[in-house]
Formats: structure tokens, C-alpha cells, sequence
């Protein structure tokens, strides 16, 4: 075994120097991270926990940053927000059936971003609403239109036939 080479405790094989981590550890970078992985997943609900705690704790010491920074993202993502909030409330309601193209989905959101910045607002509107009084309609993209956003006001919760 030369100066650059080093026997791994776990595996017990000769490695260079640069299969180890630069702590003094006898154990290669390969036999290392599989002790890790193992713990981790032994662990995991301690460790999602503790993230939870350490994320709520920034939170609370932070909340005008991360206010800010949320508002920042909403605005540069309008048409992704939008469509994340009409996925949620669909989700709510199971509404969104497993074969929807949320891909398709997010554009019907872009068309009515892009056409707002014209002046006027446009909507994405529910065909068939998600909760009518005598039909419920699906949140996909068959069920989605792109409308003035007075005439989305004025239909509310209303499915007109045609």
C-alpha cells in the first residue's frame, strides 16, 4: 500500500486518497454515503420532522422575507400560480382526473396572462363548473376556456348548454 493509497474500514479495500472524504474517516466516499443512506431512511420521519422545525423557525424570524419573496415569485410565475391554485381547489374537490395534461392545462393560464396584459382581463373559465347545482364538471383541458373575465363573472357558477 503506497502514501496515496488507504484501506477502507467498512469495505476493507485499498483505495486512493481520493476516495475518501477529507475528514478523518476510514471509510471510502462509496461505503460512506451507503452508511448514510441507510441511516437516513432508518431515520426519516426524525429527520422530516427536524426540516419541518428548522423551516417553520426561519419562518417565523424571517416572515417579511419570505412574505416578499413568495410575492416576488408570484408575480414573475402569474400564469403557473394560477394554474397550481386551480389544480389545488380541482384537488380538493377530485376534480382532476388522472389522464388531464396539466401541460395543456398551464397554457389555458398563459393564453389568459398574455392577453390580459392588453388591458383587458381575461379568465380561464370552467365549462361545465366544478360545482354546479345540477352538473359537476372536470378540471382538464376539454373542460377550460379562455374568456373576458366580465363574462366569467357574469356566468359564475352557471352552465349554460348550448
Amino acid at each position: 500500500m503506497s502514501i496515496e493509497d488507504k484501506e477502507c474500514s467498512q469495505c476493507g479495500e485499498k483505495k486512493p486518497l481520493s476516495d475518501f472524504y477529507k475528514q478523518k474517516i476510514n471509510q471510502c466516499k462509496v461505503c460512506r454515503n451507503a452508511v448514510i443512506s441507510k441511516w437516513r431512511l432508518k431515520n426519516r420521519e426524525k429527520l422530516l420532522q427536524q426540516m419541518r422545525n428548522n423551516n417553520k423557525q426561519w419562518y417565523r424570524e424571517n416572515k417579511d422575507r419570505a412574505k416578499e419573496k413568495q410575492s416576488k415569485y408570484a408575480k414573475q410565475n402569474k400564469s403557473s400560480v394560477n394554474a397550481k391554485e386551480a389544480q389545488r381547489r380541482a384537488m380538493q374537490l377530485k376534480l382532476t382526473p388522472s389522464w388531464a395534461d396539466k401541460n395543456e392545462i398551464s397554457m389555458f393560464y398563459e393564453v389568459a396572462e398574455v392577453l390580459s396584459r392588453s388591458g383587458a382581463k381575461f379568465h380561464v373559465d370552467h365549462i361545465v363548473p366544478l360545482q354546479g347545482r345540477k352538473v359537476w364538471g372536470f378540471h382538464s383541458q376539454h373542460n377550460l376556456q379562455v374568456i373576458p373575465a366580465y363574462k366569467n363573472m357574469e356566468k359564475g357558477n352557471k352552465h349554460e348548454a348550448n
